[in-house]
């Protein structure tokens, strides 16, 4: 029997035209997927770097304003002994005759308004003063910054509990140094031990303070 002998050029452009139907294959099917079953996500079965931290870091070394409302108003600054005569005047509170330097800033609205915390911490303190009401102390060590709510009212958080920077802690309320006896809040800021004016401290980078 006479065998027969295929060319060279045989084999190789089968193998061709076989690789090239395959290919042609995978690509109709592909494109004839819904949009869902081609997402990235699909193809993934276990993540290439385990345990990772995100690029961007959520914490923050600034102090935000502590109330929400945009009618709130500073009715008494802070007193600084390097100020004018004038603005010194402004900045003290007169009670039963006696004049006293304003340790914080006094703000008030013609409305209820909520109270927040101005940086994460860990409520320290809650008490009753009998002129300047409810008080809330709250502390961040990271910052060593204290924020100090005094005469507010409907407390939200306790002792001991962890806040986060904008998260409602309580509502304006009254004291009795003050004119503004419904809706007021007196704040006060120390930092690193220090009581500070909280006008200087908004918007900046506290650890480069000190």
């Amino acid at each position: 029997m006479k065998r027969l002998k295929l060319k060279r050029w045989v084999i190789p452009t089968v193998i061709f035209t076989l690789t090239v139907l395959a290919v042609v294959g995978v690509y109709t099917t592909l494109q004839n997927k819904p949009a869902e079953e081609l997402s990235p996500g699909k193809f993934v079965i276990d993540p290439v770097v385990e345990n990772t931290e995100p690029v961007v870091s959520t914490s923050t070394n600034t102090m935000i304003k502590p109330y929400e409302s945009d009618k709130v108003s500073i009715s008494k600054n802070y007193y600084e002994k390097d100020k004018s005569e004038d603005e010194q005047q402004k900045s003290l509170i007169y009670y039963e005759n006696i004049y006293m330097q304003n340790t914080g800033i006094l703000y008030s609205s013609d409305e209820e308004f909520n109270v927040i915390s101005v940086t994460k911490g860990v409520v320290k303190n809650i008490k009753e003063d009998e002129l300047l009401g409810f008080i809330v102390e709250i502390e961040n060590e990271e910052l060593g910054l204290t924020s100090i709510y005094k005469s507010v009212s409907n407390i939200s958080v306790k002792i001991g509990d962890s806040v986060e920077q904008g998260q409602i802690i309580a509502t304006s309320g009254n004291n009795a140094l003050s004119e503004e006896k419904d809706n007021c809040l007196h704040f006060e800021t120390l930092l690193k031990g220090v009581r500070t004016n909280p006008l200087t401290l908004y918007d900046v980078d506290l650890n480069s303070i000190g």
